[in-house]
């Protein structure tokens, strides 16, 4: 397995990702309303930004996609973004060896906001749950936690 640096070659790929890991992964979370509504609420072209924007790191075998972590990086703190592992590839290994190379680097505080299917795992890396929102997506409420 590699780790590759973002670039819009990948923007595609990832988005498929993305939608298939909510569909097939996420599903077991959420309703099948609030995957589409999750799914509606990504921008595409600021999804393309943020990646680039952000230390977004690519784990690839061969030539396939086996998922992606994004790092927004800030003065007083550090916010993971984005942590999607295929759903073909869960429980593999892979989400950690990206959150291990994506917060190397970083010397202030790490958040993020996991969802309910992500919660778990971040519990068992060391982050602590400090609150839980109810979120709008496309209208739609979603649970996250602030973490």
């Amino acid at each position: 397995m590699k780790l590759k640096n973002y670039n819009s070659s990948y923007h595609e790929a990832l988005l498929g990702l993305f939608y298939n890991t909510l569909k097939n992964v996420n599903i077991k979370d959420y309703s099948k309303e609030q995957i589409l509504a999750w799914a509606k609420a990504l921008n595409v072209q600021e999804f393309d930004i943020k990646l680039k924007q952000n230390h977004t790191l690519i784990a690839c075998k061969d030539r396939e996609i086996l998922g992606f972590a994004s790092m927004k990086i800030q003065d007083d703190f550090a916010l993971l973004e984005y942590l999607f592992i295929s759903y073909k590839h869960q429980r593999q290994g892979i989400a950690s060896l990206l959150c291990e190379n994506v917060e190397s680097k970083i010397k202030t505080p790490i958040i993020t906001y996991a969802s309910l299917s992500a919660k778990g795992f971040f519990e068992k890396r060391g982050y602590m749950c400090l609150k839980e929102n109810k979120v709008q997506r496309s209208g739609i409420e979603l649970v996250n936690f602030t973490m």
